[in-house]
């Protein structure tokens, strides 16, 4: 994603983390993007709902990758320090 930011980049850049102001839509996005998973190489990648965000991870990475960063960002997400 060469001279785009993060954001600009979005999910095509590995992943990204949307954040809703309820629970209840995060689960309807994240309904909408379970509606795109039979779609292949133009689905939406890997998503979960952590609270109020829907992580997602890129559909360019492989299954395994997607769940690894998945895991990596939920897991830092629900850190205690």
């Amino acid at each position: 994603m060469d001279g785009q930011s993060p954001v600009e980049a979005g999910n095509d850049g590995g992943g990204c983390i949307e954040a809703y102001k309820t629970v209840k839509a995060a689960k309807a996005r994240n309904q909408y993007l379970s509606a795109l998973d039979s779609l292949g190489a133009f689905g939406p990648g890997s998503h979960k709902v952590v609270g109020t965000l829907v992580v997602r991870t890129s559909n360019q990475l492989t299954a395994s990758q997607q769940k690894q960063l998945e895991t990596n960002v939920v897991n830092a997400l629900i850190k205690l320090n």
